[in-house]
């Protein structure tokens, strides 16, 4: 078993850096650049606009799907879901809300909308996973008991590192991309691949997460689920149709 030190962030003067924004930022920023170079023909502004879509519907989603788990410590403090620079964001909110905002925007463009999501599947997938690096140091989402070998031992308690799992799976999720991107059958299917993946991930590893139970299970695998079903869904749906 490995012992484990959680690091919450580092003071610098007036300023209170936490080990999850840094990164979270480093993440965003390596995503973005690997975007850019990989769309070399888009306009930059359409490019930045897509950035801000992506940050802006990325926090508030995450965020707003993280208070709705937590419904029951916010109806006290309703005010504390706004104060997010404190920490508390859900990846899947992301998801929801990042996906449809990127549709109707590039649909008002008049611009291919998966061929985009082409481009920005394996950009994503290394952002999210560098994002990751800011909760393994700072233990944000804790396991259950554990007395495997590779267990975690945090203040004492031994418990799945269930961040290492996580982006373990995300780096196996970037592999597929990058040879799934090379075959012509996954030409503007490459988001379903992700989110796909990205939702069996979370329906296996969220068994072992410590978080809030809606009907028995973890709501990010009620939302894993849906996100298996909707990309069987298109893949059935674009398999009829010949990429543009």
């Amino acid at each position: 078993m490995i012992e484990v030190t959680p690091i919450p962030g580092v003071a610098l003067g007036l300023f209170n850096i936490t080990m999850h924004g840094l990164f979270a930022a480093v993440g965003v920023g390596v995503g973005y650049l690997i975007f850019d170079k990989t769309t070399a023909r888009l306009p930059q502004h359409i490019k930045e606009r897509l950035l801000v879509l992506l940050v802006l519907g990325g926090v508030l989603g995450a965020r707003a799907l993280y208070v709705l788990e937590n419904a029951g410590v916010f109806a006290a403090k309703p005010l504390d879901a706004l104060k997010v620079w404190q920490g508390g964001l859900s990846f899947m909110g992301a998801i929801l809300l990042v996906v449809p905002l990127w549709y109707f925007y590039l649909k008002r463009k008049k611009m291919n909308f998966l061929a985009m999501a082409d481009a920005a599947a394996a950009p994503v997938v290394a952002g999210h996973l560098i994002g990751r690096i800011g909760d393994l140091l700072t233990w944000d989402h804790p396991g259950t008991y554990s007395a495997l070998p590779w267990a975690a031992i945090v203040n004492g308690q031994p418990q799945h590192p269930v961040i290492v799992y996580e982006m373990i799976g995300l780096a196996l999720i970037l592999g597929v991309l990058h040879v799934a991107s090379r075959k012509v059958f996954f030409k503007q299917r490459l988001l379903f691949v992700y989110l796909g993946l990205y939702g069996l991930l979370r329906i296996v590893i969220d068994f072992y997460r410590v978080e809030p139970l809606f009907f028995g299970i973890r709501q990010a695998q009620i939302i894993g689920v849906l996100l298996v079903l909707f990309s069987l869904a298109m893949f059935k749906v674009l398999s009829r149709k010949r990429p543009q």
